[in-house]
Protein backbone atom coordinates (compact mmCIF):
# COMPACT_ATOMS: atom_id res chain seq x y z
CA UNK A 1 0.00 0.00 0.00
CA UNK A 2 0.95 3.61 -0.54
CA UNK A 3 0.30 5.32 2.79
CA UNK A 4 0.38 8.94 3.94
CA UNK A 5 1.22 9.33 7.64
CA UNK A 6 0.30 12.74 9.04
CA UNK A 7 1.39 13.86 12.48
CA UNK A 8 2.25 17.06 14.35
CA UNK A 9 6.07 17.15 14.30
CA UNK A 10 8.43 14.55 12.95
CA UNK A 11 10.68 13.21 14.22
CA UNK A 12 9.67 13.85 17.82
CA UNK A 13 11.77 11.98 20.37
CA UNK A 14 8.85 11.78 22.82
CA UNK A 15 6.56 10.07 20.27
CA UNK A 16 8.16 6.67 19.90
CA UNK A 17 4.72 5.21 19.13
CA UNK A 18 4.63 7.09 15.80
CA UNK A 19 8.18 5.98 14.99
CA UNK A 20 7.49 2.34 15.85
CA UNK A 21 4.34 2.27 13.75
CA UNK A 22 6.09 3.91 10.81
CA UNK A 23 9.04 1.50 10.81
CA UNK A 24 6.61 -1.40 11.23
CA UNK A 25 4.79 -0.37 8.05
CA UNK A 26 8.08 -0.04 6.18
CA UNK A 27 9.27 -3.44 7.41
CA UNK A 28 6.08 -4.92 5.94
CA UNK A 29 6.91 -3.51 2.51
CA UNK A 30 4.56 -0.53 2.43
CA UNK A 31 5.50 2.81 0.89
CA UNK A 32 4.99 5.53 3.50
CA UNK A 33 5.22 9.30 3.05
CA UNK A 34 5.19 11.42 6.23
CA UNK A 35 3.65 14.91 6.39
CA UNK A 36 4.52 17.01 9.46
CA UNK A 37 6.07 20.17 10.75
CA UNK A 38 9.84 20.08 11.06
CA UNK A 39 11.39 19.28 14.46
CA UNK A 40 12.85 22.06 16.50
CA UNK A 41 16.43 22.88 15.56
CA UNK A 42 18.92 20.62 17.33
CA UNK A 43 16.23 18.32 18.74
CA UNK A 44 17.60 14.83 19.55
CA UNK A 45 16.49 11.88 17.43
CA UNK A 46 16.20 8.13 17.83
CA UNK A 47 18.60 5.96 15.84
CA UNK A 48 15.80 4.51 13.66
CA UNK A 49 15.30 7.95 12.07
CA UNK A 50 18.70 7.67 10.39
CA UNK A 51 18.66 3.88 9.97
CA UNK A 52 15.45 4.03 7.91
CA UNK A 53 16.22 7.40 6.25
CA UNK A 54 12.92 8.68 7.58
CA UNK A 55 13.71 12.36 7.00
CA UNK A 56 14.02 11.49 3.30
CA UNK A 57 10.45 10.17 3.44
CA UNK A 58 9.07 13.28 5.11
CA UNK A 59 7.36 16.23 3.41
CA UNK A 60 7.56 19.17 5.78
CA UNK A 61 4.75 21.68 5.76
CA UNK A 62 6.19 24.96 4.41
CA UNK A 63 6.13 27.77 6.91
CA UNK A 64 7.12 30.62 4.57
CA UNK A 65 5.80 31.60 1.17
CA UNK A 66 9.25 31.73 -0.43
CA UNK A 67 9.69 28.01 0.33
CA UNK A 68 6.75 27.30 -1.95
CA UNK A 69 7.64 29.41 -4.96
CA UNK A 70 10.07 26.92 -6.60
CA UNK A 71 7.36 24.21 -6.51
CA UNK A 72 4.42 26.12 -8.00
CA UNK A 73 3.34 24.08 -11.04
CA UNK A 74 -0.09 24.55 -12.64
CA UNK A 75 -1.53 21.81 -10.40
CA UNK A 76 0.01 23.21 -7.22
CA UNK A 77 -1.10 26.74 -8.15
CA UNK A 78 -4.65 25.41 -8.46
CA UNK A 79 -4.30 23.84 -5.01
CA UNK A 80 -2.99 27.14 -3.66
CA UNK A 81 -5.99 29.06 -4.99
CA UNK A 82 -8.46 26.43 -3.75
CA UNK A 83 -6.81 26.54 -0.35
CA UNK A 84 -7.01 30.33 -0.23
CA UNK A 85 -10.72 30.30 -1.09
CA UNK A 86 -11.47 27.67 1.57
CA UNK A 87 -9.23 29.27 4.21
CA UNK A 88 -11.28 32.48 4.08
CA UNK A 89 -14.20 30.56 5.54
CA UNK A 90 -12.38 28.74 8.32
CA UNK A 91 -13.93 29.00 11.74
CA UNK A 92 -11.78 29.27 14.85
CA UNK A 93 -12.03 25.55 15.59
CA UNK A 94 -10.85 24.74 12.05
CA UNK A 95 -7.48 26.36 12.62
CA UNK A 96 -5.40 23.30 13.42
CA UNK A 97 -2.62 25.13 11.63
CA UNK A 98 -2.70 28.85 10.92
CA UNK A 99 -5.09 30.25 8.33
CA UNK A 100 -2.23 31.45 6.11
CA UNK A 101 -0.42 28.13 6.38
CA UNK A 102 -3.37 26.06 5.17
CA UNK A 103 -2.98 26.95 1.45
CA UNK A 104 0.72 26.12 1.67
CA UNK A 105 -0.13 22.72 3.12
CA UNK A 106 -2.52 22.25 0.21
CA UNK A 107 0.32 22.86 -2.25
CA UNK A 108 2.61 20.39 -0.49
CA UNK A 109 -0.07 17.68 -0.45
CA UNK A 110 -1.10 18.30 -4.07
CA UNK A 111 2.36 17.27 -5.28
CA UNK A 112 1.73 13.69 -4.18
CA UNK A 113 -0.26 11.07 -6.10
CA UNK A 114 -3.35 9.57 -4.44
CA UNK A 115 -2.74 7.30 -1.48
CA UNK A 116 -4.27 3.92 -0.66
CA UNK A 117 -4.67 5.12 2.93
CA UNK A 118 -4.14 8.29 4.96
CA UNK A 119 -3.17 7.61 8.58
CA UNK A 120 -3.26 10.54 11.01
CA UNK A 121 -1.87 10.58 14.52
CA UNK A 122 -3.92 12.90 16.75
CA UNK A 123 -7.37 14.21 15.99
CA UNK A 124 -6.20 17.70 15.08
CA UNK A 125 -3.98 16.21 12.36
CA UNK A 126 -7.11 14.41 11.18
CA UNK A 127 -8.90 17.76 10.90
CA UNK A 128 -6.10 19.06 8.69
CA UNK A 129 -6.15 15.93 6.53
CA UNK A 130 -9.91 16.15 6.04
CA UNK A 131 -9.62 19.81 5.04
CA UNK A 132 -6.94 18.86 2.49
CA UNK A 133 -9.29 16.20 1.12
CA UNK A 134 -12.09 18.76 0.98
CA UNK A 135 -10.06 21.18 -1.15
CA UNK A 136 -8.92 18.36 -3.45
CA UNK A 137 -5.21 18.35 -2.50
CA UNK A 138 -5.05 15.03 -0.68
CA UNK A 139 -6.66 11.84 -1.93
CA UNK A 140 -7.29 8.57 -0.15
CA UNK A 141 -9.47 7.05 2.59
CA UNK A 142 -8.80 8.50 6.05
CA UNK A 143 -8.03 6.79 9.36
CA UNK A 144 -7.37 8.87 12.50
CA UNK A 145 -5.63 7.70 15.70
CA UNK A 146 -6.76 9.47 18.90
CA UNK A 147 -4.27 9.52 21.77
CA UNK A 148 -5.18 11.75 24.70
CA UNK A 149 -4.70 15.52 24.60
CA UNK A 150 -6.54 15.61 21.26
CA UNK A 151 -9.79 14.45 22.91
CA UNK A 152 -9.31 16.10 26.29
CA UNK A 153 -7.68 19.54 26.50
CA UNK A 154 -8.01 20.21 22.74
CA UNK A 155 -11.76 19.56 22.87
CA UNK A 156 -12.06 21.65 26.02
CA UNK A 157 -10.43 24.59 24.20
CA UNK A 158 -12.16 24.14 20.85
CA UNK A 159 -15.64 22.93 21.75
CA UNK A 160 -17.48 19.62 21.97
CA UNK A 161 -18.32 19.72 18.27
CA UNK A 162 -14.77 20.28 17.01
CA UNK A 163 -14.67 16.82 15.40
CA UNK A 164 -18.24 16.63 14.10
CA UNK A 165 -17.23 17.04 10.45
CA UNK A 166 -14.31 14.63 10.85
CA UNK A 167 -16.53 12.00 12.47
CA UNK A 168 -18.92 12.29 9.53
CA UNK A 169 -16.33 12.02 6.76
CA UNK A 170 -13.37 9.98 8.01
CA UNK A 171 -13.60 6.31 7.16
CA UNK A 172 -12.01 4.95 10.36
CA UNK A 173 -11.54 6.25 13.92
CA UNK A 174 -8.84 4.55 15.99
CA UNK A 175 -8.76 5.31 19.74
CA UNK A 176 -5.77 3.75 21.51
CA UNK A 177 -7.81 2.51 24.48
CA UNK A 178 -11.27 1.41 25.53
CA UNK A 179 -11.39 4.57 27.64
CA UNK A 180 -10.96 6.74 24.55
CA UNK A 181 -13.45 4.64 22.56
CA UNK A 182 -16.08 5.64 25.11
CA UNK A 183 -14.95 9.24 24.91
CA UNK A 184 -15.30 9.32 21.11
CA UNK A 185 -18.84 7.99 21.38
CA UNK A 186 -19.64 10.69 23.98
CA UNK A 187 -18.41 13.28 21.46
CA UNK A 188 -20.71 11.92 18.78
CA UNK A 189 -18.52 9.52 16.80
CA UNK A 190 -20.43 6.74 15.00
CA UNK A 191 -19.79 3.43 16.76
CA UNK A 192 -19.49 1.55 13.46
CA UNK A 193 -16.44 3.60 12.47
CA UNK A 194 -14.50 2.95 15.69
CA UNK A 195 -11.85 0.27 16.18
CA UNK A 196 -9.46 0.22 19.14
CA UNK A 197 -5.82 0.25 17.99
CA UNK A 198 -3.44 0.08 20.92
CA UNK A 199 0.09 1.37 20.78
CA UNK A 200 2.66 -1.30 21.65
CA UNK A 201 6.31 -2.18 21.99
CA UNK A 202 8.82 -4.57 20.49
CA UNK A 203 9.42 -6.92 23.41
CA UNK A 204 12.69 -8.17 21.87
CA UNK A 205 14.25 -4.75 22.54
CA UNK A 206 13.64 -5.12 26.27
CA UNK A 207 15.39 -8.04 27.88
CA UNK A 208 13.77 -9.41 31.02
CA UNK A 209 15.83 -8.79 34.14
CA UNK A 210 14.54 -9.91 37.55
CA UNK A 211 14.76 -7.03 40.02
CA UNK A 212 16.25 -7.58 43.47
CA UNK A 213 16.86 -5.21 46.34
CA UNK A 214 20.01 -6.11 48.23
CA UNK A 215 20.34 -5.25 51.94
CA UNK A 216 21.47 -1.67 52.62
CA UNK A 217 20.83 -0.71 48.98
CA UNK A 218 18.78 2.33 47.97
CA UNK A 219 15.63 1.83 45.95
CA UNK A 220 16.36 3.15 42.45
CA UNK A 221 13.27 4.87 41.00
CA UNK A 222 13.00 6.37 37.53
CA UNK A 223 10.53 8.40 35.48
CA UNK A 224 10.78 8.72 31.69
CA UNK A 225 8.55 11.47 30.36
CA UNK A 226 8.03 14.75 28.58
CA UNK A 227 8.15 17.15 31.51
CA UNK A 228 4.61 18.52 31.47
CA UNK A 229 1.94 18.73 34.16
CA UNK A 230 0.00 15.58 33.23
CA UNK A 231 3.03 13.37 33.90
CA UNK A 232 2.65 14.01 37.64
CA UNK A 233 6.37 14.38 38.33
CA UNK A 234 5.65 16.98 41.01
CA UNK A 235 3.73 14.25 42.86
CA UNK A 236 6.62 11.81 42.42
CA UNK A 237 9.11 14.30 43.87
CA UNK A 238 6.88 14.91 46.89
CA UNK A 239 6.54 11.15 47.39
CA UNK A 240 10.31 10.67 47.22
CA UNK A 241 10.76 13.40 49.85
CA UNK A 242 8.13 11.87 52.18
CA UNK A 243 9.48 8.35 51.74
CA UNK A 244 13.01 9.55 52.52
CA UNK A 245 11.77 11.41 55.61
CA UNK A 246 10.23 8.12 56.80
CA UNK A 247 13.60 6.39 56.50
CA UNK A 248 13.36 4.79 53.03
CA UNK A 249 16.66 4.97 51.16
CA UNK A 250 15.68 6.05 47.65
CA UNK A 251 17.31 7.54 44.57
CA UNK A 252 15.27 9.07 41.74
CA UNK A 253 16.19 9.77 38.11
CA UNK A 254 14.03 11.83 35.78
CA UNK A 255 14.69 11.09 32.10
CA UNK A 256 13.26 13.63 29.69
CA UNK A 257 12.86 17.35 29.20
CA UNK A 258 10.12 19.88 28.72
CA UNK A 259 8.61 23.14 29.94
CA UNK A 260 8.32 22.04 33.58
CA UNK A 261 11.96 21.11 34.05
CA UNK A 262 12.90 24.42 35.69
CA UNK A 263 9.99 24.42 38.18
CA UNK A 264 10.58 20.74 38.96
CA UNK A 265 14.26 21.32 39.70
CA UNK A 266 13.28 24.25 41.92
CA UNK A 267 10.80 22.00 43.77
CA UNK A 268 13.55 19.41 44.22
CA UNK A 269 15.67 22.01 46.00
CA UNK A 270 12.74 23.22 48.11
CA UNK A 271 12.02 19.65 49.23
CA UNK A 272 15.68 19.18 50.22
CA UNK A 273 16.19 16.08 48.06
CA UNK A 274 18.69 17.38 45.51
CA UNK A 275 21.19 14.72 46.58
CA UNK A 276 18.64 12.02 45.74
CA UNK A 277 17.39 13.30 42.37
CA UNK A 278 19.08 13.49 38.97
CA UNK A 279 17.51 15.17 35.93
CA UNK A 280 18.96 13.28 32.98
CA UNK A 281 17.45 15.20 30.04
CA UNK A 282 16.37 13.48 26.82
CA UNK A 283 17.81 10.09 25.93
CA UNK A 284 17.34 8.01 22.76
CA UNK A 285 15.61 4.63 22.88
CA UNK A 286 18.63 2.44 23.70
CA UNK A 287 19.70 4.81 26.48
CA UNK A 288 16.19 4.81 27.90
CA UNK A 289 16.24 1.01 27.87
CA UNK A 290 19.51 1.13 29.81
CA UNK A 291 18.00 3.48 32.41
CA UNK A 292 15.10 1.07 32.85
CA UNK A 293 17.45 -1.90 33.27
CA UNK A 294 19.28 -0.17 36.13
CA UNK A 295 16.14 0.84 38.03
CA UNK A 296 14.00 -1.04 40.54
CA UNK A 297 10.71 0.83 40.00
CA UNK A 298 9.20 3.15 37.42
CA UNK A 299 7.14 6.03 38.81
CA UNK A 300 4.42 7.21 36.40
CA UNK A 301 1.92 9.10 38.61
CA UNK A 302 -0.05 10.65 35.74
CA UNK A 303 -2.65 13.31 36.55
CA UNK A 304 -5.33 15.28 34.76
CA UNK A 305 -3.80 18.70 34.16
CA UNK A 306 -5.53 21.97 34.95
CA UNK A 307 -6.54 22.41 31.29
CA UNK A 308 -8.05 18.91 31.18
CA UNK A 309 -5.16 17.23 29.36
CA UNK A 310 -4.85 13.48 29.99
CA UNK A 311 -2.63 10.59 28.99
CA UNK A 312 -3.51 7.75 26.68
CA UNK A 313 -1.55 4.70 27.85
CA UNK A 314 2.10 5.77 28.23
CA UNK A 315 4.38 3.56 26.14
CA UNK A 316 7.12 3.85 28.75
CA UNK A 317 4.95 1.82 31.14
CA UNK A 318 4.93 -0.96 28.56
CA UNK A 319 8.70 -0.72 28.09
CA UNK A 320 9.30 -0.84 31.84
CA UNK A 321 7.01 -3.81 32.39
CA UNK A 322 8.68 -5.67 29.51
CA UNK A 323 12.00 -5.55 31.36
CA UNK A 324 10.47 -6.88 34.58
CA UNK A 325 10.67 -3.45 36.19
CA UNK A 326 8.15 -2.74 38.94
CA UNK A 327 5.76 0.09 38.15
CA UNK A 328 3.65 2.47 40.19
CA UNK A 329 1.10 4.60 38.37
CA UNK A 330 -2.39 6.07 38.79
CA UNK A 331 -6.04 5.35 38.12
CA UNK A 332 -5.92 7.66 35.12
CA UNK A 333 -7.31 7.43 31.59
CA UNK A 334 -6.46 4.07 29.95
CA UNK A 335 -3.62 3.15 32.31
CA UNK A 336 -5.74 0.55 34.23
CA UNK A 337 -6.11 -1.30 30.90
CA UNK A 338 -2.37 -2.01 31.13
CA UNK A 339 -1.26 -1.85 34.76
CA UNK A 340 -2.85 -4.19 37.37
CA UNK A 341 -4.69 -2.42 40.19
CA UNK A 342 -2.27 -3.29 43.03
CA UNK A 343 0.22 -0.92 41.34
CA UNK A 344 -2.17 2.02 40.92
CA UNK A 345 -3.13 4.87 43.24
CA UNK A 346 -5.55 7.79 43.00
CA UNK A 347 -4.27 10.82 41.09
CA UNK A 348 -2.25 13.35 43.14
CA UNK A 349 -2.37 11.20 46.31
CA UNK A 350 1.20 11.55 47.57
CA UNK A 351 0.61 9.54 50.75
CA UNK A 352 -0.88 6.64 48.78
CA UNK A 353 2.14 6.61 46.50
CA UNK A 354 4.47 6.51 49.50
CA UNK A 355 2.43 3.66 51.01
CA UNK A 356 2.70 1.67 47.76
CA UNK A 357 6.47 2.26 47.67
CA UNK A 358 6.80 0.97 51.22
CA UNK A 359 4.63 -2.04 50.35
CA UNK A 360 6.84 -2.88 47.39
CA UNK A 361 9.95 -2.77 49.58
CA UNK A 362 8.31 -5.15 52.04
CA UNK A 363 7.49 -7.45 49.11
CA UNK A 364 11.07 -7.45 47.78
CA UNK A 365 11.27 -11.27 47.79
CA UNK A 366 8.42 -11.35 45.26
CA UNK A 367 9.94 -8.83 42.84
CA UNK A 368 11.11 -11.41 40.25
CA UNK A 369 7.68 -13.05 40.17
CA UNK A 370 5.91 -9.69 39.97
CA UNK A 371 8.22 -8.70 37.11
CA UNK A 372 7.36 -11.88 35.20
CA UNK A 373 3.65 -11.18 35.57
CA UNK A 374 4.00 -7.60 34.35
CA UNK A 375 6.08 -8.66 31.33
CA UNK A 376 3.57 -11.35 30.40
CA UNK A 377 0.76 -8.76 30.44
CA UNK A 378 2.60 -6.51 27.99
CA UNK A 379 3.64 -9.26 25.61
CA UNK A 380 0.11 -10.64 25.52
CA UNK A 381 -1.85 -7.42 24.96
CA UNK A 382 0.59 -4.76 23.70
CA UNK A 383 2.78 -6.68 21.26
CA UNK A 384 3.94 -4.22 18.60
CA UNK A 385 4.38 -6.83 15.90
CA UNK A 386 0.79 -8.07 16.22
CA UNK A 387 -0.55 -4.53 16.53
CA UNK A 388 1.25 -3.44 13.36
CA UNK A 389 -0.25 -6.44 11.58
CA UNK A 390 -3.65 -5.29 12.85
CA UNK A 391 -2.97 -1.78 11.56
CA UNK A 392 -2.16 -3.11 8.09
CA UNK A 393 -5.39 -5.14 8.08
CA UNK A 394 -7.40 -2.07 9.10
CA UNK A 395 -5.83 0.16 6.45
CA UNK A 396 -6.22 -2.52 3.76
CA UNK A 397 -9.93 -2.75 4.62
CA UNK A 398 -10.54 0.93 3.89
CA UNK A 399 -12.82 1.48 0.87
CA UNK A 400 -10.64 2.26 -2.15
CA UNK A 401 -11.38 5.40 -4.08
CA UNK A 402 -13.54 6.99 -1.37
CA UNK A 403 -12.02 10.14 0.07
CA UNK A 404 -15.08 12.42 0.08
CA UNK A 405 -13.05 15.26 -1.45
CA UNK A 406 -15.48 18.04 -2.25
CA UNK A 407 -14.44 21.65 -2.20
CA UNK A 408 -17.92 22.81 -1.28
CA UNK A 409 -17.82 20.94 2.03
CA UNK A 410 -14.70 22.81 3.12
CA UNK A 411 -16.77 25.93 3.48
CA UNK A 412 -19.83 24.39 5.10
Amino acid sequence: MRIALITSRFPDISQTFVLNQLTGLLDRGHDVTVFARAPKHGAPQHADVADYDLVGRTRYWPVRLHELLPTLSDASLEAWLAGLRAARNLSRIDETVGRLMRPMCAVAAAQEAPFDAILCHFGNSGLLAQWLRDVGSLHGPLAVVFHGSDITSYVRRSGQDVYSRLFERAELLLPISENWRRRLIELGAPKEKIRILRMGIDGSRFEFQPRRLEPDTAVRAVTVAHLVEKKGIEVALQAVAKAAAKGLEIEYRVVGDGPQRGPLEKLTDELGIRQRVVFEGWREQDEVADQLRRAHVLLAPSVTSKDGDQEGIPVVLMEAMATGLLVLSTLHSGIPELVPHPYLVVERDVDALVTRLEWLVRERERWPAIGEQLRAKVLADFNLDRLNDQLVELLASLPAGRDRSTLGRATS
